[in-house]
């Protein structure tokens, strides 16, 4: 009785993790993650505009956020959200 109860609860644990991880990254994240992730986001991009930084400075700050995109989907930062 009790290798059944487990398999059971195997299985509902399963399901539940295989749902959760087909879920887009940025459903998974509490509020305080997004906002961590929409804060970095944002000074990378105030950054990038900066005069003070140089060409391949701007550059760096450019590619993390296109790798943000990339990981979280662009609606993730449209300009409303921010």
């Amino acid at each position: 009785e009790r290798n059944t109860d487990m398999s059971v609860c195997f299985g509902d644990a399963k399901s539940v993790l295989i749902w959760l991880f087909k879920k887009p990254l940025a459903s998974r994240l509490n509020a305080e993650e997004k906002e961590r992730v929409m804060e970095e986001y944002s000074d990378n991009k105030c950054l990038i505009e900066s005069a003070s930084l140089s060409y391949v400075q701007r550059e760096v700050f450019q590619k993390i956020n296109e790798t943000l995109e990339l990981i979280f989907g662009k609606d993730f930062f449209k300009e409303g959200k921010l």
